[in-house]
């Protein structure tokens, strides 16, 4: 039986400053691999500024196992992600970043444990900036909830994923996808391997706090069943928080003078339930308006064009 292509995903997004050294370590790493033929997919995400584009172009010219893709606008890392996955031909797909932050010599380690599904390349020490650290853990925490995966287990955006879990993934509509979710829902095949988070090379991330908390507002709506249990376990606790209000306050009147708290406590209790129907209200509005984009059939990404020797 002959080998098996590699097919090696970068989302692209204002990064033409490094990607010359990402195509010249992957070509070296992957040349390096016993020979296993392999192709470099390069997804240009509505990149704004003007040298990203010719780049790969650049890139694609010069190297025969590089395939660029060029969206119609910025759709995000999960889209173009996405795009990348269905291009591919690999039985093999890795996804990694192309900020540097990624190492291609690390590539080697996720192969070693190819027989899984999904290995997840898993980093003892993030180089994010502090804002971002702090609402990726925020995130952890509530993908730990939201995802249907092994407890422990650490999702990353630098992955190998087998041929048959990547046609599955593909064939899912969503008009925001979010890969490790989709994941979830088809194996519970992971394995993580331990490698080093790099600084950036050049530049800042593209992810503002303004946009993972986007993609965290995503995910909890496309869970339903999260979105309801967390409704009714709020409802739950405001309805035992409200008892134990109104007990309180039948014995500061029965047994003190509490005129003035009786007043402030029913103001309490009346803005906080407000506020909780108006913020439940906006969360079923959100999901609601997510199965309408879905009856819709928008597609998550537009390619503009496809360039390959």
């Amino acid at each position: 039986m002959g080998k098996k292509k590699l097919s090696v995903i970068i989302p692209v997004y204002n990064t033409a400053a490094t990607l010359i050294q990402l195509v010249g370590r992957l070509s070296s790493v992957l040349n390096a691999i016993d020979e296993v033929p392999f192709e470099i997919i390069f997804i240009d995400d509505g990149s704004s500024d003007q040298d990203t584009w010719p780049t790969l172009v650049a890139i694609a010219e010069e190297n025969k196992d590089v395939k660029i893709i060029r969206l119609t606008k910025n759709y995000g890392q999960q889209a173009a992600t996405i795009c990348g996955m269905a291009q591919s031909t690999g039985e093999h797909v890795i996804t990694m970043d192309d900020d540097l932050q990624h190492a291609p010599e690390d590539i080697p380690k996720l192969l070693a444990e190819r027989h899984h599904d999904v290995v997840l390349a898993s980093f003892q020490i993030k180089r994010h900036g502090f804002m971002r650290r702090v609402f990726s853990r925020i995130k952890d925490m509530v993908f730990a909830i939201a995802l249907d995966k092994p407890k422990g287990i650490q999702t990353t955006s630098f992955r190998l994923i087998n041929r048959a879990i990547v046609d599955a993934v593909v064939s899912i509509k969503s008009p925001y996808p979010y890969i490790a979710l989709l994941l979830s829902l088809v194996t519970k095949d992971f394995v993580n391997v331990q490698v080093l988070h790099n600084s950036r090379a050049e530049g800042k991330s593209g992810y503002t706090v303004a946009k993972l908390f986007h993609l965290l507002s995503h995910v909890a709506a496309s869970q339903s069943s999260l979105l309801w249990n967390f409704v009714g376990y709020i409802g739950l606790a405001c309805f035992a928080l409200s008892v134990f209000m109104i007990i309180y306050i039948i014995f500061r009147v029965l047994f003190g003078s509490a005129s003035s708290l009786y007043l402030h406590c029913i103001v309490v209790v009346i803005g906080f339930l407000g506020g909780l129907t108006l913020m439940c209200l906006g969360m079923m509005g959100a999901y609601l308006h997510r199965v309408a984009i879905l009856s819709e059939q928008r597609p998550s990404y537009v390619i503009r064009e496809v360039r390959a020797q």
